[in-house]
């Protein structure tokens, strides 16, 4: 059976080719303990340092629901200090490693209940492909309950290649859940793509001349 490669076939695949690729991973998609650390093929998640990211039971003894359904990628906690972002051991924020620009990282996020506390924040940084920090650390403050989801966007630059999110400190660390991004087509994908796009009209023009 022969294909023919058609120019409405082209223009498809261009299309295609140029838009961006929203991406979801939700933990309740996957079976308890499944490790989610590559997951997805754009972005690598782990645990401070590189230990991994498993799909975790809520909320055993801290008590309170997941944002969504019953699992969970864990329990984050946040932490910068002058010698880098994961310094002290006794803090582990969600880091995500991204393999080529994003646009508006999203979690869901909630709290552990813990007695005498209302207050509580999120706390983010991005960083460049050296692991500069990418301005200053974002910060967000409210008064959360338990049991409801809150989202959080984060809207990185282009030269953003990961991220770290997590509580304010281990007392109100975060239960983070759903991550959803958007996958920026690289330029130069793109120019290799029309590269080859180019090719095939020149090769349909040779096989096919007007007559």
């Amino acid at each position: 059976m022969k294909f023919r490669i058609t120019w409405p076939a082209i223009l498809l695949l261009a299309s295609l080719s140029a838009h961006a690729i929203p991406v979801v991973i939700e933990p309740d998609d996957y079976r308890v303990r499944t490790d989610l650390s590559n997951i997805s093929p754009f972005v690598t998640l782990s645990r401070g340092l590189g230990t991994p990211v498993f799909a975790t039971q809520c909320c055993g003894l801290g008590g309170g629901t997941a944002p969504t359904g019953n699992l969970i990628f864990g329990n984050f906690a946040f932490y910068v200090s002058p010698d880098g972002p994961f310094a002290d051991p006794r803090f582990d924020s969600l880091v995500a490693r991204f393999n080529q620009p994003v646009d508006d990282v999203t979690f869901l996020v909630n709290w552990i209940p813990a007695s005498g506390h209302s207050l509580f924040g999120v706390s983010w940084a991005t960083y460049d492909e050296a692991g500069s920090l990418l301005g200053p650390a974002g910060s967000t403050q409210t008064f959360m309950t338990g049991d409801r989801a809150y989202a959080v966007l984060i809207h990185p630059s282009p030269q953003m290649r990961y991220l770290t999110i997590g509580g304010w400190d281990s007392i109100a660390a975060l239960r983070i859940d759903r991550m959803s991004f958007t996958v920026v087509p690289e330029p130069a994908s793109l120019i290799l793509f029309s590269i080859g796009l180019m090719g095939i009209a020149a090769s349909l023009g040779r096989r096919h001349p007007p007559s």
